[in-house]
């Protein structure tokens, strides 16, 4: 998994395997983010956000599903 730069995570979050939170993205206390999912620039994520998607927004929200070997870019 990567954070990008400003992306701001608070306590008790988890982020699963493979998972990509970009530039300036935050994470309240307490998420938890699936693995294989993407979190677009600039996001605020308020809920738990499942495996194998794209979110982004304000607050974020699921966009798209994504498959195992999609890239992230």
């Amino acid at each position: 998994s990567s954070l990008g730069p400003s992306a701001i995570v608070a306590g008790n979050v988890s982020i699963g395997r493979r998972s990509a939170i970009w530039l300036g993205a935050k994470l309240i206390h307490g998420i938890s983010i699936g693995s294989n999912t993407v979190v677009g620039a600039g996001s605020l994520v308020l809920n738990d956000l499942p495996s194998d998607v794209l979110c982004y927004g304000v607050p974020a929200k699921t966009i798209k599903a994504r498959k195992s070997d999609d890239l992230f870019l």
